[in-house]
């Protein structure tokens, strides 16, 4: 709300300021800005844990789309005899490779990824422990996606 909250915001992992009547000192220090108070509850429960849950998956995603990359390298070569045959011989199939595995998916999860509505969020906040407890990205769900890639 006021310059005495600017150390706070900026010592923060993530720094939410609601513009008030002591000034803009705090929202123009924080990551986040918000006009009241009662859109903080959005901002956390919807707008937070979606995100949380959105990047976790994005980020095991592109490490299995790496390993399976690598897997594809390997096992190529070990088929051809360590040849040195190429995987993709010409430049559209590589284009065609990294927009399917790259972008594509970045885009589906970013529309379509919603496993409760917003206004369910809201009315369990319980919901939000999911990323404080780390069930969506932990060593199991990572090793899982590896395996994944890996089989």
């Amino acid at each position: 709300d006021g310059a005495n909250d600017v150390p706070m915001i900026q010592g923060a992992h993530v720094g939410v300021g609601i513009s008030g009547q002591e000034g803009l000192q705090a929202v123009n220090n924080a990551d986040y800005a918000i006009a009241q108070f009662r859109f903080l509850a959005p901002l956390l429960l919807v707008h937070g844990r979606s995100n949380y849950r959105r990047t976790s998956k994005l980020v095991c995603h592109m490490f299995y789309k790496n390993v399976l990359q690598a897997m594809l390298t390997f096992w190529t070569a070990t088929l051809n005899h360590m040849s040195g045959t190429k995987i993709v011989v010409d430049y559209a199939a590589s284009m065609v490779y990294a927009v399917l595995y790259t972008a594509v998916p970045v885009i589906l999860l970013g529309t379509w990824d919603r496993d409760v509505e917003p206004e369910t969020a809201l009315r369990a906040p319980r919901l939000y422990r999911s990323g404080p407890d780390d069930r969506d990205f932990n060593r199991v769900v990572f090793s899982q996606w590896m395996a994944a890639g890996l089989g």
